[in-house]
Parts: structure tokens; C-alpha cells; sequence
């Protein structure tokens, strides 16, 4: 009777091919000509293999006929021996095509223990052959034999190789040396132990497909050991390769495999699972070759990653089927510093706190970054951030929770490179409600932003500052709280007419002017929203509105130009432009003032202008023409003026036929006053 539930672990045997091409040549059936599909059975109907091999093989080959494609079911069934605690159970289908014959190989895996104990035995079975084919020996018995562990208790400080076998590690274990561990090994730890590599510590674990090394715990436990640590092992490489970590991850510890303090490792081929915690933890520092691993199974997710260890992480390994499916970027202890690109893995990337490049940050098409409340990316100048995603394949940035801002959103604040592009991105529930952006470019900042979607901020989907440069293309901006955009003046003529930007709680465009005007050429396209002026509009530049814009403003609001400014607003009678106040009422803003500008471009056609005039000036007008400005203005709409429709000084020049190429209305002290 065993004194405890232990767990069983992986060791390896060897079948010769020598023997398995002499097995062949036996017959399952008596007279061959008999059946043209020929018979299916065991190579052997007794196998025995050492508790520590790792598997058995057991032979089935097919004998006489091979006429037609053949198959036959094969499933474990347990005896003294139990699945899952002395074997794999294993369930397969095995197939000969048309003319085959060779033999087929079944593969059960044998699992080990450190407990003293006796002989068991299971039995591999085969079923259900299809096509005609019939069964010889269809049942093979396996008979398990003892192989105890070798106890380990003491700290490593010279080189040491262990063979296969099976290690029973028994205490804390400090390794200050190279350790090498030969394939089909296994170490099994009890319970809030572990092994820890030191400075000078190097372990070479290079297992194969067939026979993995193998750090698992007495019991099969999530988190009944401590972990496989390495700290400031920089010296010389270790190697994990074809290796398991399984039930690790107690005692406080980060996760099965926790590299730390600038390790250097290569991880290949291996599998981290079952941890109390995560299946990995990676420093900041660390140096580390990461390719085609599984992590599985583990409480708190597939691993831990500092931000600036994330890019070693590559697409082919699995990240999925953890209790929480994500990797976890930590920025408390720094951002990305090297250049990298994020793999699109499998699971999200989950962020806390400020994510701050100060390198190229490039990630890949399908990653999805997932934020935790307040968190962020911000770039400044000597940050770059290029998200270039699919139709198909779209990046992803998000918070955990579909909550209005949850969380800060991204900010590029300074950084002004060429390849900060933003393409087939999705950024959603960022921007806090104080006036926060699920985008946000500032200070001279440089981006490409094309088919993307910027949805369910707190505040603006896109806020952009004056001195920005900006590609905007095919865009959508819904379900915003504030609206779907704030732009500074000087801005506004980067958003692009084939874009979206209804769906949001407020649906303007938001341009402010408190610290900004046009200064550069530039044209407002006609968006599906009005834009929102909220104060004084003075363009320095040749300033162009597209046929059917609607420009709306606030109380007391202008749009006035000096000497340096031309205005070109050119609607069609299908089309026409816009210019309003927010509330329909005379004289609610203040109206378009051309004051010394006298390009030749000046020109309004097809225009309505409504509601300005504010009360109480003689000169006010929906559009006051003073000092030596010029301008032409037909087929418009001047009308509910708290003042004049149009006010004229004696040095302007204006086309003769103002008053009868236009249409006036409700203009409270008269259509034109022409100066005298």
C-alpha cells in the first residue's frame, strides 16, 4: 500500500528499429491469401519497461493482404497500473493506405514516482477494423517496474552532469556552476522547494520531443514547488530545450521559469504549466532566445513580462488555456527601451500603468493590448510607435473593462518621426472624462492614421494640438462621450471628408481656438458633422472651405481675417456652406470680418451665413467688409443678422451686383450698408 498520492513523470526508452523490422515479419493470420486486406495485430502481446524510461512502444503491423486503405482504433485500458498516474492514457486511430503494409508504432507514455514500489501493468487494445481487415492479437499487456529517484539536498558549486533518471530534490537547491541534464531526466520536487541559479549557475537542459527533461512536483499540485529561478546569470547562456515545468509557482513565487537581472537564456521547444502563478516571469533585462514554447494551465496567466522583455516573446509558442489568458506587461520597473517588435501571441498583452517607449515600439498585426483602469502609452520625442495592422488581422488597444474611459488612452507628445503610423488600429474606452482623448497628439507631434477606429472615450475620440502634422484617412470616430474629435484651428484641415465621426454622444467636431488659428494653407473638408468653433477663428493663411461644410459657433464667436488671411468658401447650390450659431437666434455670434485682406481668392459662393451680428454696434453684420478688404460674394444666403446682412467700407471692393446676386432675409438693421 503506498503511503502517499505522488505524481509521475516522464523518462524514456529506446525500441530498436532492428527489433521492431523482426517483429514485422510475424503473421497475423494463418493463410494470407485468405483476406486481401490482410490482418491487424500486435508486433508482441507482453512488453515490460523501467519506471523511469519515459514510454513504451508497442509495434502493430498488418500481415498478408494490402488491398485497400485499412484502419483499427487503439486505446489504453488500465489494470494494476492507473492513467494519468503511471501511464498516458492514449486513444488514436491508426491507418495503412491502398498497398501498405509497414508497421505502425504506439506510443504510451510511462510516468514516474519516487516511491519504492511493485510491478503494474496495463493493456493496449485494438478495435473496429474497417475494409475486411481482421484482428490477430489485439490486446498487448505492459508490465511497469520500480525505478526509484536519487535524492538531491545540497547546493551545486561544481560542474555536474545527471544522466536520465529520476532526482528527487528534497530542500532549497543554490546552483553556483553548469549544471548539465541529459534527455528522459526528471527532477521532482517536494513541496515549497526549489532551484535557484546564482551568478555563476548554468544549466543545459537539452531534452528531445521524445524524452523531455522534466521539473515537476511529488504531488501534481499547481504550486507545490517554488520555481526554476535564475538571477544575474549573465556569464554563459543557459539552455532549456525540450523541457517541462510543471506544477511550480509556490511559495511566493512569480512563476515556474522566472529569469531575472540581465539572464542570459535560451528557452526552445518546452512547456511551462500548471504554476500556482504564471508559467513564466521575465525581467527587464534579460537576454533571452524564446521560441516555440507552450505555457498552459497556470492560475495567474501565461507570464509575467516587463515591458522592455517583451518583444523577445515570438507568435509560435502558445499562450492559451491558462486560468487568466493573458501575458502581463509590467511597466513598474521600466518601459521599452531597446527597439522590438510585440508578436500578435495567441492571448492579450495585459498593461499596467504608464506604457512610455523611449525606443521604435512596433507591434505586430493582431496583437491586442489590453489595459488595466488609468494605464497608458505615452511617447515623447525619442519614442516611435508603428501599429500597422490588417482588414483582417487589426491591432487592438482596449481596456479590461468596456467602461467609457477606463482607461487614459495614447498620447504621442513630441515625437515627431515618420514612422509613427497608426493603420487598421482599433482604440476603445480610452480618455478620461476631463476633457481626455482616446488619441491624442501634441507639441509637434508626426503620425500616420489610416482605417482605424476610435471609439467609446470617456472625452474626444482624437484630440490634435497646433503644431501637429498629421495623416488622417478613412477613419471612424464613434460613440465618444464628448464628441468625435477636438482639433486645434491650425489642424482642422488634416481630417479628411471620407472619414466617419457620427454615433457620438455630442456629434461636432470640436475646433478650438483659445491658443491656435490657421497658419498654414489649408482646406476644411465636408464632414458628416458640423464643425464647432468655440472663439475668435483669424487665419493667417489661404484658408479654403469645402462645398458642403457646416461651420457652427459658440456665443460671441468670429471668424476674422487680417492682411495675411484669405478665406475661399465655394459651395454649389447642391452643396452650399454653412456658417451658424449655435442657437438660432440674431446675433448669437459675432459673424465672418474681413478686415485689409484683399486677395483675390476671397470668395463666397453659395453660402448661407445666419445668426451673427451681435447687437449693439452699427458696423455688426452677418459679414463686415473694412478697411481696403476684397471680395466676392454670390448665390449666398445672409440672413436673421442682430445687426446688417452685409457691412461694406468705403475702401473695399466688392462685387457691384452685391445686393441683387444675393438673397437676404430677417436682417434686423437692413441687407447692405455700403460705407459712404
Amino acid at each position: 500500500m503506498r503511503a502517499r498520492t505522488v505524481r509521475r513523470v516522464r523518462a524514456t526508452v529506446v525500441v530498436p528499429a532492428a527489433l521492431a523490422l523482426a517483429l514485422a515479419a510475424v503473421s497475423a493470420c494463418d493463410d494470407e491469401s485468405e483476406n486481401p486486406a490482410g490482418g491487424i495485430e500486435f508486433a508482441q502481446e507482453a512488453q515490460t519497461v523501467a519506471e523511469s524510461a519515459g514510454y513504451v512502444d508497442l509495434v502493430v503491423q498488418r500481415n498478408g493482404g494490402t488491398t485497400g486503405e485499412v484502419t483499427v482504433r487503439v486505446a489504453t485500458q488500465a489494470g494494476t497500473a492507473t492513467a494519468g498516474a503511471d501511464f498516458e492514457a492514449v486513444a488514436a486511430t491508426l491507418t495503412w493506405a491502398d498497398g501498405e503494409a509497414a508497421p505502425a508504432t504506439v506510443r504510451v507514455p510511462i510516468l514516474g514516482d519516487v516511491l519504492a514500489e511493485s510491478a503494474e501493468t496495463f493493456t493496449v487494445v485494438l478495435s473496429d477494423p474497417t475494409n475486411g481487415a481482421e484482428l490477430g492479437r489485439a490486446v498487448a499487456t505492459v508490465t511497469i517496474t520500480d525505478a526509484p529517484c536519487t535524492e538531491i539536498s545540497e547546493d551545486i558549486d561544481t560542474d555536474t552532469t545527471f544522466p536520465r533518471g529520476c532526482y528527487h530534490v528534497t530542500d532549497n537547491i543554490r546552483v553556483n556552476a553548469t549544471v548539465t541534464i541529459e534527455a528522459g531526466a526528471t527532477f521532482v520536487f517536494d513541496q515549497d522547494v526549489g532551484l535557484y541559479f546564482e551568478t555563476s549557475g548554468v544549466l543545459r537542459a537539452t531534452g528531445t520531443a521524445d524524452a523531455p527533461v522534466v521539473f515537476t512536483g511529488v504531488e501534481p499540485i499547481r504550486g507545490y514547488w517554488e520555481s526554476l529561478e535564475f538571477y544575474d546569470c549573465a556569464t554563459s547562456e543557459s539552455v532549456l530545450d525540450h523541457v517541462i515545468v510543471e506544477y511550480a509557482g509556490g511559495d511566493g513565487a512569480c512563476g515556474g521559469l522566472v529569469l531575472r537581472n540581465g539572464t542570459r537564456a535560451a528557452v526552445r521547444d518546452s512547456v511551462l504549466r500548471n504554476s500556482g502563478t504564471y508559467g513564466a516571469c521575465l525581467d527587464r533585462d534579460v537576454q533571452l532566445t524564446w521560441a516555440r514554447n507552450t505555457l498552459t494551465g497556470n492560475v495567474s496567466g501565461a507570464a509575467e513580462v516587463n515591458a522592455n522583455a517583451v518583444g523577445l516573446l515570438d507568435d509560435a509558442s502558445t499562450y492559451s488555456g491558462n486560468d487568466n489568458d493573458l501575458v502581463r506587461v509590467s511597466t513598474y520597473s521600466g518601459s521599452p527601451t531597446v527597439d522590438q517588435t510585440w508578436p500578435a501571441i495567441d492571448v492579450e498583452y495585459r498593461i499596467e500603468g504608464r506604457l512610455w517607449p523611449t525606443c521604435h515600439l512596433t507591434i505586430a498585426a493582431g496583437a491586442e493590448l489590453v489595459f488595466e483602469q488609468d494605464a497608458e502609452v505615452y511617447l515623447e520625442s525619442s519614442g516611435i510607435l508603428t501599429a500597422v495592422g490588417t482588414a483582417e488581422a487589426p491591432i487592438v488597444f482596449r481596456g479590461v473593462e468596456d467602461t467609457r474611459g477606463y482607461w487614459d488612452g495614447i498620447e504621442l507628445y513630441a515625437t515627431d518621426s515618420l514612422h509613427n503610423r497608426l493603420e487598421h488600429v482599433r482604440i476603445e474606452n480610452g480618455g478620461d472624462p476631463a476633457n481626455g482623448c482616446g488619441l491624442s497628439l501634441a507639441n509637434d507631434a508626426r503620425a500616420v492614421l489610416r482605417e482605424s477606429v476610435i471609439r467609446r472615450s470617456a472625452g474626444y475620440g482624437l484630440c490634435v494640438q497646433h503644431g501637429v502634422e498629421l495623416t488622417f484617412e478613412n477613419n471612424e470616430l464613434t460613440d465618444n462621450g464628448l464628441g468625435p474629435a477636438a482639433m486645434d484651428a491650425n489642424a482642422v484641415g488634416f481630417l479628411d471628408a471620407a472619414s466617419t465621426y457620427t454615433g457620438n454622444a455630442v456629434d461636432f467636431v470640436f475646433v478650438r481656438t483659445n491658443s491656435s488659428y490657421p497658419e498654414r494653407d489649408q482646406t476644411w473638408s465636408a464632414l458628416d458633422v458640423p464643425y464647432r468653433v468655440d472663439g475668435r477663428l483669424w487665419p493667417t493663411c489661404h484658408w479654403t472651405i469645402a462645398a458642403g461644410a457646416e461651420l457652427v459657433f459658440e456665443q460671441d464667436a468670429e471668424v476674422y481675417l487680417e492682411s495675411s488671411g484669405t478665406l475661399t468658401a465655394v459651395g454649389t447650390a447642391e452643396a452650399p456652406i454653412l456658417f451658424r450659431g449655435l442657437e438660432p437666434t440674431a446675433g448669437y455670434w459675432d459673424g465672418v470680418e474681413l478686415y485689409g485682406s484683399n486677395s483675390v481668392d476671397n470668395r463666397f459662393e453659395y453660402v448661407t451665413i445666419s445668426g451673427g451680428g451681435a447687437e449693439g454696434d452699427p458696423t455688426d453684420a452677418n459679414l463686415r467688409l473694412g478697411s481696403n478688404a476684397r471680395a466676392s460674394v454670390t448665390n449666398c444666403t445672409i440672413t436673421n443678422s442682430a445687426g446688417w446682412g452685409v457691412w461694406v467700407g468705403n475702401l473695399v471692393t466688392v462685387n457691384a451686383d452685391l445686393e441683387t446676386a444675393n438673397s437676404f432675409s430677417s436682417n434686423a438693421l437692413g441687407d447692405v450698408y455700403r460705407e459712404p
